[in-house]
């Protein structure tokens, strides 16, 4: 009777650490969810500004060939401005994608820990008996 109770308590303890585990990997999930998200508002935030760039961009372009600077458009301070624009607010796209990246393999590293932590604790609540290695009766 008395090995009975101990395997309900040991299963007991066992889906206890297996609930905290889920539970945790639970809220980080989504805490990592809503960091996401806002990383992700901030990528269309950024692609819109690069959209404006690229249209400011064309713009130049085009009031340099109205001027008749085709060959040298290039060349011109106003352009060399804009695509030094373009350049900044692209970097900054590349930035969030990062930031993003870093969260997700943060999220997935926590969750790593997460499990090794709770399997040694629930592996640690299993008693075994010294000289037996199954619990079938001989």
């Amino acid at each position: 009777m008395n090995a009975i109770v101990k395997k309900i308590m040991e299963l007991s303890k066992n889906l206890g650490y297996l609930a905290l585990q889920y539970a945790y990997v639970s809220l980080y999930w989504l805490l990592t969810l809503a960091k996401a998200q806002v990383q992700k508002w901030h990528h269309c935030s950024a692609q819109k500004k690069v959209q404006k760039t690229y249209s400011g961009l064309g713009a130049e372009i085009y009031s340099a060939h109205k001027l008749g600077h085709d060959s040298d458009w290039a060349r011109l301070p106003a352009v060399q401005q804009q695509l030094k624009l373009v350049e900044e607010v692209e970097s900054k796209v590349f930035q969030v994608d990062a930031v993003v990246e870093q969260i997700n393999n943060d999220f997935a590293a926590k969750k790593a820990e997460l499990q090794a932590h709770y399997a040694a604790k629930r592996q640690a609540t299993e008693t075994r008996p010294a000289g037996k290695t199954d619990d079938r009766p001989t």
